[in-house]
């Protein structure tokens, strides 16, 4: 309502125009509009709210304050093991339970596998190095350096006793162990090496005197030649006056080749003479 309908009102007396039906709110619930509440009244609704949670949460808040003050809140724990329980027992015998748990697993696997295998008609041919890197049957470093220190030194008595044996010796030539191996595996220790030699000599030479060059009419292979050869040959005036046969052609190819190089450097040299 505004201050003018007021005064109006005020200095007449006229009741015609009622008060609520004056003024832009009357005239928007005519058209079917809803006035929106001011944003004051919204704002002091929200924060009554607001004032209200706080109110009701303030005794909880005070309550855990004064315990944390006081620290008389109890931790919160689990309830105690059972002394008859298998995890109530020291851990030295529970972890060495667990490794009789772990070998009867392993031996139950084996079983099952072993089973299995007995019925394959396949067996595979393993690697050695996997077998040497089962867990199984490997050491640990520890348990092998005595037995590691044993062999060393047995290789280097081995070794000074080679030594004591060649001290007259001034040639000491490198043999290749595989070498070795393969000349007692055929059998040729026993046999002296001035004879060993001679049988080898003899067998190159009588190998040498077998070679000899086949005739042309004891080659079976014969190959064909393509017609369209000929009629290259007879166009081109390079090989003009030249024989028919590949080698023949070759040479003149390989003549032509080498005067062209000739041709190429004079050229060159004179060139870098005018320039200079």
């Amino acid at each position: 309502m505004t201050r003018f309908v007021q005064k109006q009102r005020k200095h007449t007396n006229d009741h015609r125009f009622p008060l609520d039906r004056c003024g832009p709110s009357h005239q928007a619930k005519q058209r079917g509009f809803k006035l929106k509440a001011p944003v004051r009244d919204i704002t002091i609704k929200h924060a009554s709210t607001n004032q209200q949670k706080r109110k009701l949460k303030a005794p909880i808040r005070n309550r855990a304050v004064k315990e944390i003050a006081d620290k008389k809140f109890p931790p919160r724990v689990g309830r105690r093991p059972d002394p008859q329980s298998q995890y109530s027992a020291p851990l030295i015998s529970r972890v060495s339970g667990i490794e009789k748990k772990i070998d009867l697993r392993k031996r139950a696997r084996k079983v099952i596998e072993k089973e299995e295998l007995d019925q394959c008609s396949f067996w595979p041919q393993t690697n050695s190095n996997s077998e040497y890197l089962d867990l199984n049957h490997y050491k640990p470093i520890e348990e092998r350096a005595l037995e590691f220190q044993r062999r060393r030194e047995a290789k280097l008595a081995m070794a000074r006793a080679l030594e004591d044996q060649e001290k007259g010796l001034t040639f000491r030539p490198e043999i290749n162990p595989k070498s070795v191996r393969i000349f007692k595996q055929t059998g040729l220790e026993s046999i002296d090496i001035a004879d060993r030699l001679t049988a080898y000599g003899s067998l190159h030479a009588d190998k040498g005197s077998a070679v000899r060059p086949q005739t042309k009419d004891e080659c079976t292979f014969t190959p064909e030649i393509n017609s369209n050869t000929d009629v290259i040959i007879r166009a081109s005036k390079m090989l003009e006056g030249c024989e028919p046969d590949f080698f023949s052609r070759q040479q003149v190819w390989k003549e032509h080749a080498e005067k062209k190089k000739v041709i190429v450097s004079q050229t060159s040299c004179e060139q870098e003479n005018g320039m200079i």
